[in-house]
């Protein structure tokens, strides 16, 4: 307890609410004035929020599952998800459950990168979001084979030219050289044609 002019200063050692609490102020004379009982929340840390959902990017395509759970030292106030996508109005909003596991509906959303933030506050006014980032994909990567041109006959060994195309980068491009003895071979890829 500090006394600072007019002001008392209680200072909690921990988190949690105490009932009925009373102070007794003595002046230099010794006279004494009690004060009404005080419930007080005290509140020393900020909402906690574990999304289960990696860090890295998550690929989507018609929704999105968002499951976690959400604590705080005393108790929350309120717990809310908002999903973005360019621009600042969120594209979904709602509430949540402490223990929370719900699916979103985005196939009416356009493809891109969707940033999901979820947040809480506490009795006290005290605030946490977590975020997680989401890639919406619905288009299939497009592969073109260049070289040998179409309808060409070819004898012996070939050189093939491929050209990915993908609007995230994100796929695993393979070819095959005979459908019956060989392994699929990975190749790295970039807006470039490829020669295997």
């Amino acid at each position: 307890c500090q006394v600072e002019g007019n002001t008392i200063k209680l200072t909690a050692l921990k988190s949690g609410i105490y009932k009925d609490v009373r102070i007794k102020i003595t002046d230099d004379t010794g006279a004494e004035t009690e004060a009404a009982p005080l419930n007080l929340l005290a509140d020393n840390q900020v909402p906690v929020i574990k999304i289960e959902q990696a860090q890295e990017p998550v690929f989507v395509t018609e929704s999105l599952s968002l499951f976690g759970t959400a604590s705080d030292d005393t108790e929350l106030q309120s717990l809310s998800y908002a999903l973005y996508s360019d621009g600042p109005e969120a594209l979904l909003e709602g509430s949540l459950e402490t223990s929370f596991k719900q699916t979103a509906d985005i196939s009416s959303f356009p493809d891109g990168v969707l940033r999901l933030e979820v947040s809480a506050a506490d009795k006290a006014g005290q605030k946490y979001s977590a975020y997680r980032i989401f890639v919406k994909d619905t288009q299939a990567p497009e592969v073109r084979m260049i070289s040998p041109p179409s309808g060409e006959n070819v004898n012996g060994s070939v050189t093939a030219a491929f050209k990915v195309t993908e609007r995230f980068n994100t796929v695993k491009a393979e070819y095959k050289a005979s459908a019956e003895s060989s392994a699929w071979q990975e190749f790295d890829y970039n807006s470039l044609p490829h020669i295997v």
